[in-house]
């Protein structure tokens, strides 16, 4: 291949590299924060003794959503096992939370 056909088949895919790692770096700045917050979260309603069953069963649903990501791009069975742990997390969380909520617990 030449030089120009190189080129011209690099404008026709119309995927800009730049914002491809734009976006990665951006997704992972968000799981670094997202983490952060949850711990800051579960930190602190254990401090004022609140319930954890909300930030848990939010962070469940990250979890799935990161690792069966993960999970599609390379078909490693680890990612499938934590978006399986994440959906139990997410499931059971929901759960008690709404049992907190409506006063059944």
């Amino acid at each position: 291949m030449e030089k120009e056909e190189i080129l011209a088949r690099s404008r026709e895919e119309k995927e800009d590299e730049g914002r491809i790692v734009t976006e990665n770096q951006g997704n992972r700045l968000a799981v670094v924060l997202m983490t952060v917050m949850f711990c800051f979260f579960v930190l602190f309603n254990f401090a004022f003794d609140y319930s954890i069953a909300m930030p848990m069963a939010m962070y469940g649903g990250f979890i799935v959503a990161d690792a069966y990501g993960k999970y599609r791009f390379d078909g490693k069975k680890k990612h499938l096992f934590w978006a399986a742990a994440g959906v139990f997390m997410m499931v059971f969380y929901t759960i008690q939370h709404i049992s907190e909520v409506m006063g059944t617990l």
